[in-house]
């Protein structure tokens, strides 16, 4: 495995938000996540499912089932519930920042449709790569499997994560391309734009 010592490509400003071309909001039918794309910065918006039992509906003062929706759970609003047997499974949506809003992750932009997402991870940094086109995104995020051809690439230091070598690599701006097209090379979730 390895990370990058520094958010790439490397020598690249970063930014807060992409163009304004590429507002919206995108949501991959197979998952139902949504990234927003806004002046803000970069977020994803999702649906967290838990359950209650009939019994704790039952003792609880606050908690009732209406025509399909559990009240009580989410403050002042209801929320869509399914019953199956004993549980009673509800979902609430939960919006994560990925970009802006005090995050440690940073984005840099390689042209008006096409940028880096760094996550931060620990002090280091693992990229994703965000392409738009006229339909939505896509998003490809690094094969992080350390393999012998990123020995060209300088390597800073090595660490333990999780009882796992990690290689922190440190590439140039102009490796960048050579290793882009090495990185990202899984299939990208793909996430239509909502009209």
């Amino acid at each position: 495995m390895f990370q990058f010592s520094d958010p790439q490509p490397s020598g690249s400003p970063s930014t807060s938000v992409c163009d304004e071309s590429c507002f919206g909001r995108y949501k991959d039918a197979n998952t139902g996540v949504t990234y927003i794309i806004n002046e803000k910065g970069i977020s994803i918006e999702t649906i967290v499912v838990s359950f209650v039992t009939r019994t704790q509906i039952r003792e609880s003062s606050k908690l009732k089932i209406k025509n399909g929706y559990l009240h009580g759970i989410n403050g002042k609003d209801s929320v869509v519930c399914i019953e199956e047997g004993d549980k009673v499974f509800y979902g609430v949506p939960q919006t994560l920042v990925v970009i802006g809003g005090g995050t440690l992750n940073s984005l840099t932009r390689i042209s008006a449709k096409k940028y880096v997402i760094n996550f931060h991870e620990g002090l280091y940094f693992e990229p994703s790569l965000l392409t738009f086109d006229g339909k939505g995104i896509q998003i490809i995020h690094a094969e992080m499997s350390y393999t012998p051809i990123f020995s060209r690439y300088l390597q800073v230091a090595t660490i333990t994560r999780y009882g796992e070598n990690v290689a922190i690599l440190a590439p140039t701006n102009e490796q960048w391309s050579g290793l882009e097209t090495l990185l990202f090379t899984t299939t990208p979730s793909v996430y239509s734009k909502e009209i």
